[in-house]
This record gives structure tokens, C-alpha cells and sequence, in this order.
């Protein structure tokens, strides 16, 4: 993470945000997209006000192999309020 740290390298992350979800950028409909069966984790601090949970169902239709993990205690960036269980998730799912 101290890459993103440096000077300037937080602007990217910026950017993209402004291009997507700007008045100007294109929607997306549910229908524009297929299913996949590949495995997908998801971490979701409970805390994160980014990211609302509404948006669980919506992703289950698509990412077939979900596996959803709530997180107490964190917010958009569990990673950093809560590594420990962060760390042992990911590590968990990668070996599996």
C-alpha cells in the first residue's frame, strides 16, 4: 500500500471515479453483462458507507461462486481497520 502513498498516485484512483460516475459516463443495465462461475470473494466492512449492502443481491446473480463475507468494525478500507481478518480471508480463498 505505500505505493498508493506517494505523491500523486492517489490522483489515478480519482480520475476514475470522476469518468465513471460522472452525469457523462455511460449506465449499465444488469443485462449487459453474463454470469460467471469464477470464484469471487467479497469482504464488506460492515461500517463502509461507500458501498452500500443492497448491491450483495444484485452481484450474487452475476458472480455465481460468490462468497460474501461481512466484516464488523470496518469500513470501505478493511484492509487497514481490520488486516488481521483481512489477511486470513484472502489467504483462505487464495488457497482454496
Amino acid at each position: 500500500t505505500d505505493n498508493f502513498v506517494k505523491p500523486g498516485n492517489v490522483e489515478g484512483g480519482f480520475h476514475w471515479y470522476r469518468a465513471n460516475l460522472s452525469p457523462a459516463a455511460k449506465g449499465w443495465e444488469p443485462r449487459d453483462y453474463t454470469p460467471t462461475h469464477i470464484p469471487t470473494l467479497v469482504l464488506w466492512g460492515e461500517g463502509d458507507t461507500c458501498v452500500i449492502i443492497n448491491w450483495s443481491d444484485l452481484a450474487a446473480q452475476f458472480y455465481l461462486d460468490l462468497k460474501y463475507i461481512p466484516v464488523r468494525n470496518a469500513g470501505h478500507f478493511l484492509m487497514r481497520e481490520s488486516p488481521d481478518i483481512f489477511n486470513k480471508e484472502v489467504a483462505t480463498f487464495l488457497r482454496a
